[in-house]
């Protein structure tokens, strides 16, 4: 009678591919590089590619017109958060 391999063993088979795990992160990374570049220059337009017209984007937009400094740094705790 044939022996069911376990699912352990099906998992291990699969070959990994390490290059895309990297270039994946490399990928993220620089998203991430070019939203904080952009919450410096305009905090509510960083925070809108990331959570669109959600919560998030309307309390940078408040803080932002209340003040410059405060718009920058809410946007960098939301998206670096």
């Amino acid at each position: 009678m044939p022996s069911i391999p376990l699912q352990s063993q099906i998992l291990n088979s699969i070959p990994t591919d390490r290059h895309f795990n990297l270039q994946a992160t490399i990928i993220m990374g620089s998203e991430t590089f070019l939203e904080i570049i952009l919450a410096i220059l305009l905090p509510p337009v960083g925070v809108f590619l990331r959570y669109g017209c959600g919560i998030e984007f309307w309390i940078d937009l408040l803080l932002t017109i209340l003040g410059y400094i405060p718009g920058i740094i809410y946007a960098i705790y939301v998206l670096v958060g």
